[in-house]
């Protein structure tokens, strides 16, 4: 090499080592379409039925508290549904590939703000017979207080399902990438030798 050029580290990659290796070109197919359509043609008739044939929301409680008929577990599903952002659902195995498991951390705070509502925050909507929390505002402090709020509203068993679809999916590509993979025993070395399952530093 010429005393002017720079010399490249021993290591160095070549910029081609870099580069991703993608086997084909990722599109949907039929039973892509498929299934998308299926996902949302039973979402609208979750929705219809609902609608139609249990005669829909007749009141304010009926629409955010399902009469007070609904029992724990659709209501449970429906608010994990609801707190699934696509962002959570792409960016945590991106956070746990990265960092490793140490994001696990922010679901002890999940279970402690969850615990800390079903003792002090529900018992007292429940005993008030409030339909939604920005009725609690309006009776604590004032109409405009409530109207300053964001109404927000949900289907539940809208949700429900798409509980399922999300779980459905979560599964179907982890034994996917394990048969790939080799196995387990495999996935579990991997994790370990990348340190992708340390809870610190």
């Amino acid at each position: 090499a010429s005393p002017g050029t720079p010399r490249q580290p021993p290591c160095s990659p070549s910029p081609r080592s870099l580069e991703v290796w993608v086997p084909e070109r990722l599109t949907f197919s039929l039973w892509d379409y498929g299934v998308f359509g299926l996902m949302l043609l039973i979402s609208t008739g979750i929705g219809l039925f609902h609608g139609l044939v249990k005669g829909g929301q007749k009141t304010s409680e009926d629409f955010f508290t399902g009469g007070r008929r609904m029992s724990a577990l659709p209501v449970g599903l429906s608010l994990s549904a609801s707190f699934m952002s696509a962002i959570q659902v792409l960016g945590v195995p991106a956070e746990a590939y990265r960092y490793g498991a140490k994001f696990l951390w922010m679901c002890l705070g999940q279970l402690l703000n969850t615990l800390l509502t079903a003792q002090f925050f529900l018992p007292v909507f429940y005993r008030l017979g409030l339909t939604s929390t920005y009725e609690y505002l309006e009776r604590r402090f004032s109409r405009s207080v409530r109207l300053c709020g964001t109404l927000q509203y949900a289907v539940i068993w809208t949700d429900v399902f798409q509980v399922f679809v999300m779980l459905s999916g979560f599964i179907a590509i982890i034994i996917r990438g394990v048969l790939l993979v080799g196995g387990p025993a495999r996935v579990l070395g991997i994790a370990t030798n990348g340190s992708r399952v340390n809870f610190g530093e």
